[in-house]
C-alpha cells in the first residue's frame, strides 16, 4: 500500500488511533489483572496482610445495603459456591481473559467489552484498601472515558463524539501530571524547591537499573538542570495539550514520551509510564499513523531520541553555569496556583468548540447545505411541502393535501 493509498484511508480521522488507545490499554488491564492475581492470596486472602472477607459480608440478607455500601462482585461469592478469596481470582482470571481477547482482536474492543473490564477492576479495587494507589484510579478514569470512546459494535465504527472524548483524555492526562509535578511544590520538600532532588532520587527509586546509577554519577548541574526540565515537562508543557495544531502537539507527544522513556529505563513505577503514552495517542490523529510503517516507526523513534539528547546535553553545557542558584520561591507557589484556575475553563471551552464543529461539519449537514447549494430547486420544493403541510393542519378543508409534493 503506497503512502497515497493509506492517506485516503486514514484521511483526517481518529479512527484508527482511537482503535489503538483501545487495544493498547486492554493491554495495561492484562498487567493489572494479572498483578493482582499473583498478589492477592497475600495481600487480601483468607491469612493474607488484610484479608478482604472482613469487608464484604456474604449475607444474602444484606447483599443490597453492602452493595450500597461497597458496590463490588464480590457479594456474589456466596451465589456461586465461594469464599471471597477464590471469587478475588475468579475476577482477576476473567479480567485477565478479556483484556487478552481485547489485546488480540480488535473486534473485542467495544464499549461493553470495557464496561466489563472496567466494573471487574472496581469491584477489585472496592477491597485494595491501602494497597491501592493514583494509579489504579487514573486506570478507572481512563477505563470510564474508554467506555464512552469505544464503539457500540463494529471496530471501524467512527462516532462524531470521538473528537470530544479525545479532547476528555487530554484534560485528565493535564489533570493527572499537573498534580504530580505541582504536589513536589506544595509539599515544600526542600530538595525539590532547590531542585536538588535528583541527587537522592535515584538512590531511592524502586528495582533502579543500570541507567540509573549512570544518570546518578551525572555532574550535579545536569542533575539540576534535568529537575528543571523534568517540572517544566510536568507544568509547563502540559498547558500545549489543547493547542488547535497537530504540529504543535505532536512535538508535545514527543517532549512527553521522551521523559516516560527516561523513567521506564531508570527504574520500575509499575505500569503507569506505559499508560501515559497510550494514553498520550490522544494528542495526535490518523495521518500522522497512516505515515508510518514499522521500519519508518523503528527509524522515527531513534531520531526522536537521539535528537532529544543532543538537545538535553547542549542546553546541559550551556546553561550548566547558571543554574546552581536557582530555586523555587514561595511567590513562585502563588503564580502556580493562579496558573491552574483557569485550566478548567479552558478545558470546557475546548470541549464545547469540539463539539460545535463536529455539529457544523456532520456529514449530514454538509450534504443537505452542499445539495442546496447545488440543486436550489430542491430546496424550493421542500419549502413549499413544508408550508402546504402547515396549511392544511391549520385548515384542512381550504388547503389540499401536503402528501401530492
Amino acid at each position: 500500500m503506497t503512502n497515497t493509498q493509506r492517506k485516503n484511508i486514514f484521511s483526517d480521522g481518529i479512527t484508527y488511533t482511537r482503535n489503538l488507545i483501545l487495544r493498547g490499554i486492554s493491554v495495561i488491564y492484562l498487567i493489572a489483572f494479572v498483578s493482582f492475581y499473583y498478589q492477592s492470596a497475600g495481600l487480601f486472602g483468607n491469612n493474607g496482610v488484610a484479608p478482604a472477607r472482613l469487608q464484604i459480608d456474604t449475607r444474602l440478607r444484606n447483599i443490597l445495603l453492602n452493595l450500597q455500601q461497597k458496590p463490588t462482585l464480590l457479594h456474589f461469592a456466596t451465589f456461586c459456591g465461594l469464599d471471597v478469596e477464590s471469587m478475588l481470582d475468579v475476577i482477576a482470571l476473567l479480567g485477565s481473559l478479556i483484556s487478552f481477547a481485547g489485546f488480540v482482536s480488535q473486534n473485542v474492543c467495544t464499549a461493553p467489552i470495557f464496561t466489563i473490564l472496567w466494573f471487574l477492576y472496581c469491584s477489585l479495587m472496592q477491597v485494595a484498601q491501602l494497597f491501592s494507589n493514583d494509579t489504579d484510579y487514573l486506570l478507572l478514569e481512563a477505563g470510564f472515558i474508554l467506555i464512552m470512546l469505544a464503539p457500540m459494535t463494529r471496530p471501524n465504527q467512527a462516532s462524531p463524539s470521538d473528537k470530544i472524548w479525545f479532547v476528555v483524555l487530554r484534560w485528565l492526562l493535564m489533570r493527572y501530571i499537573f498534580a504530580t509535578g505541582a504536589s513536589k511544590f506544595i509539599s515544600r520538600c526542600p530538595y525539590w524547591c532547590n531542585f536538588t532532588a535528583l541527587h537522592h532520587y535515584f538512590e531511592t527509586m524502586p528495582l533502579p537499573t543500570n541507567f540509573a546509577w549512570i544518570a546518578h554519577n551525572y555532574l550535579a548541574s545536569w542533575l539540576k538542570l534535568t529537575n528543571i526540565i523534568a517540572n517544566l515537562s510536568e507544568l509547563g508543557c502540559i498547558w500545549l495539550f489543547f493547542f488547535p495544531h497537530r504540529a504543535v502537539r505532536r512535538y508535545v507527544f514527543y517532549w512527553q514520551v521522551f521523559l516516560q522513556v527516561n523513567i521506564i529505563a531508570t527504574g520500575n513505577f509499575g505500569y503507569i509510564n506505559f499508560m501515559l503514552p497510550i494514553l498520550m495517542l490522544s494528542l495526535l490523529d490518523d495521518q500522522f499513523i497512516a505515515e508510518l510503517t514499522v521500519k519508518r516507526l523503528m527509524t522515527h523513534a531513534l531520531k526522536v531520541l537521539v535528537v532529544c539528547y543532543l538537545i538535553f546535553f547542549l542546553i546541559a553545557i550551556i546553561a550548566s553555569p547558571w543554574v546552581d542558584n536557582l530555586k523555587f520561591e514561595e511567590f513562585h507557589l502563588e503564580i502556580l496556583r493562579k496558573c491552574i484556575r483557569p485550566a478548567p475553563l479552558i478545558a470546557a471551552f475546548v470541549i464545547i468548540s469540539t463539539f460545535l464543529i463536529n455539529l457544523v461539519t456532520h456529514p449530514a449537514i454538509t450534504h443537505t447545505v452542499s445539495q442546496s447549494n447545488n440543486h436550489p430547486e430542491i430546496l424550493r420544493s421542500e419549502c413549499a411541502a413544508v408550508i402546504q403541510h402547515d396549511r392544511y393542519f391549520d385548515n384542512p378543508r381550504v388547503y389540499g393535501s401536503p402528501w401530492k409534493y
